[in-house]
């Protein structure tokens, strides 16, 4: 009975992630910065993650998202593709996942979608 009551617990939590995902589609102008902060950052947890600066996203997500550039070089280089060829995107991001370095008004990016 209790290897059921977990096995409930995780898959509703893993739903819940699910359905906490957004969208939105946007214009290359929208994306008013793209910042990659390096290994010598002041701030450890922030070493090696792209912001991608988008005003108006939903749920708290008000600055924008981020993304670890060494885990998503494709991701990143999609990001600075659209950004230089002026194009529009859609972007997925989860509010759920704020900052690993405690700003809670930058989610996590989960698809980038060129236009």
């Amino acid at each position: 009975m209790t290897k059921k009551l977990i096995a409930l617990a995780l898959l509703t939590t893993i739903n819940s992630y699910v359905f906490a995902e957004r969208f939105v589609t946007i214009s290359a102008s929208q994306m008013a910065e793209v910042k990659v902060h390096t290994t010598h950052h002041n701030v450890p947890s922030a070493r090696n993650y792209a912001v991608i600066k988008i005003a108006g996203l939903q749920e708290g997500c008000t600055t924008g998202v981020y993304l670890k550039v060494n885990d998503n070089p494709v991701a990143m280089s999609m990001v600075i593709s659209a950004q230089l060829a002026g194009t529009g995107v859609k972007v997925g991001y989860e509010p759920l996942f704020k900052s690993p370095w405690g700003d809670s008004t930058i989610c996590a990016l989960t698809n980038f979608i060129l236009l």
